[in-house]
């Protein structure tokens, strides 16, 4: 019997370690679980010729 309450322990460790692996992944590698409809891209010119930091800039 107690043996059997260990292995819950060790599996219940085992699942909390996996959910925050995949919490983790979805955070810091910026993917969203929801469809969106935009992207964020960024883009680094060695000239800027008149932008602005943060202005906007359509990509075709």
């Amino acid at each position: 019997m107690k043996n059997l309450g260990l292995n819950f322990v060790v599996g219940l460790f085992v699942l909390l370690g996996f959910a925050v692996l995949i919490y983790m992944s979805v955070s810091i590698g910026g993917a969203t679980l929801t469809d969106s409809n935009s992207y964020k891209i960024v883009a680094r010119f060695e000239s800027t010729s008149g932008l602005k930091e943060g202005a906007f800039v359509e990509v075709a």
